[in-house]
């Protein structure tokens, strides 16, 4: 999911668009698609809005990525980031893995989340249980966990025993609860109406990903420190 203005982090850096900031020495969105491939992920299709035409580009000119990529051009990205989905969805199969373009994360987290059996109408988020290790723990999305199920998601949880990592598994009655969340026509549409249905089915379970490593970085502050996670854990592959 590439489509949105990053708002809160262009302006900061010099470049147009947030998935082109760079990391480490690479753009962030050339890190998510090079770990995607690490995890065993083949066919990586991306959401971009209609002025993401620079994205396009450099993306298409990394030689370890170019093969393996395709582009949708969401025109409806400003009604929320559950356009992206439903741009996506014609291209997507029965199974897909969903995750946003601004995260940096160890590969064994991906690996092992298309590992998990995920069965007719269920998602399975990525979360991760390390709360003292989260940078600006306000922003980042809480979680609430009850047994093997995901009760409760949001950023102002005020009760939480996990966080969300932005990284799903997915069977293909996501694409439905989305499209169901954007009607009426011209309303909001996001990924979190899309899952709110399937967290009152009981049907959103989560994998931990446990001593895993892995940052959002949408802005200046988050930059910094996906860089350090970079550095300290892919070694000369982050630059």
């Amino acid at each position: 999911m590439a489509a949105g203005a990053g708002s809160r982090i262009v302006g900061h850096v010099p470049q147009p668009h947030k998935a082109m900031v760079e990391v480490a020495g690479k753009p962030i969105l050339q890190h998510t698609c090079e770990r995607l491939l690490d995890s065993g992920v083949r066919d990586i299709i991306i959401a971009i809005n209609p002025t993401g035409g620079p994205l396009r580009s450099m993306l298409q000119a990394c030689e370890s990525i170019q093969a393996h990529l395709t582009f949708v051009v969401n025109a409806d990205w400003e009604r929320g980031n559950g356009t992206s989905v439903l741009a996506a969805a014609p291209l997507l199969g029965g199974r897909f893995v969903l995750t946003m373009a601004d995260h940096v994360f160890d590969p064994r987290i991906v690996a092992s989340m298309c590992s998990q059996p995920v069965e007719s109408g269920q998602v399975v988020l990525a979360i991760d249980r390390k709360l003292q290790d989260i940078h600006d723990i306000d922003d980042a999305t809480k979680a609430l966990l009850e047994q093997d199920r995901v009760r409760a998601l949001g950023k102002r949880l005020e009760h939480y025993n996990a966080i969300d990592t932005g990284m799903f598994v997915c069977s293909s009655e996501l694409l439905e609860s989305v499209r169901l969340a954007a009607s009426p026509a011209g309303g909001d549409v996001t990924l979190s109406a899309g899952l709110e249905p399937i967290i009152e089915a009981g049907l959103l379970l989560y994998f931990d990903v446990g001593d895993s490593w892995w940052q959002d970085v949408d802005t200046p502050g988050a930059l910094a420190h996906g860089a350090k996670l970079l550095q300290e854990n892919m070694g000369g592959d982050a630059s």
